[in-house]
């Protein structure tokens, strides 16, 4: 199966063993809580803001840092500007 696929077994072995990291757990929280605030205020809240929650709730993260996890979440605040 492995020939198949193009996998080394050392590296399907390697990938049935593998455990997350604590960094890759403490992302997968930080992208849940950014994908809830997202959904929580209806799309409109883009990355300053969502930074700024996150902040008040005790995590420490950067505006950038919270840009590109909406990116990986396919994430994109829709605000229109008003008629003038």
């Amino acid at each position: 199966m492995c020939k198949v696929l193009g996998v080394s077994r050392s590296g399907f072995y390697n990938w049935l063993t593998h455990q997350p990291s604590t960094q890759e757990l403490r992302k997968r929280k930080v992208q849940e809580r950014i994908r809830y605030h997202f959904n929580d205020s209806h799309g409109r809240y883009g990355a300053p803001k969502i930074t700024f929650l996150l902040q008040q709730e005790g995590y420490t993260l950067t505006e950038r840092t919270v840009g590109l996890y909406m990116r990986e979440l396919g994430l994109r605040s829709c605000v229109s500007r008003k008629f003038k």
